[in-house]
């Protein structure tokens, strides 16, 4: 095998794709983050079938699990 066999082979959209009319390379800093902080209002669901044993009823009677990499408490009295 040649060196033209693997051409284009890593990246084959780099032949067919042109920029935009009117691209702009981006910044330096384009790759840090931004100056914004997420908070997490509510997690939907409960995945019991394929993760085992992760919810707790604590003393309290609120109940402890976790969804993805989220650690949750939930209160079902406020729904909370």
């Amino acid at each position: 095998m040649g060196d033209g066999d693997q051409f284009l082979a890593v990246l084959p959209w780099k032949g067919q794709m042109k920029p935009p009319t009117g691209f702009k390379r981006p910044l330096k800093n384009a790759n840090m983050a931004p100056n914004v902080e997420l908070q997490l209002e509510w997690v939907h669901g409960y995945k019991g079938d394929s993760a085992k044993n992760n919810l707790r009823y604590l003393a309290d009677g609120q109940l402890a699990y976790h969804i993805a990499g989220v650690g949750v408490v939930y209160n079902p009295e406020t729904h909370t």
